[in-house]
């Protein structure tokens, strides 16, 4: 995974130190920022679609691998751990 981006993928704006990490369900984890992010999480499994376009975000489910610790302060999707791939 590479740096952080410095813009919001759902609305574009500069992201502050608060943000977090979601899915695309198309094999891409993007960031949002923190009003993005509570939109994202209302929507849940339905989907929340960007203002600007682009794929649906969704929030992401907490890994099974059993690591306590999540990264970025958000949980990992699905049962395939990318930060540990278990």
């Amino acid at each position: 995974m590479g740096a952080i981006a410095e813009r919001c993928f759902a609305c574009g704006r500069k992201l502050s130190r608060s943000y977090a990490l979601v899915d695309t369900r198309d094999d891409q984890l993007v960031y949002v920022g923190s009003e993005c992010f509570k939109l994202i999480a209302q929507a849940g499994d339905k989907g929340y679609q960007p203002p600007l376009g682009g794929p649906r975000l969704y929030p992401i489910a907490e890994c099974d691998c059993g690591n306590p610790k999540p990264r970025l302060g958000v949980a990992l999707i699905s049962n395939t751990c990318i930060q540990h791939g278990a």
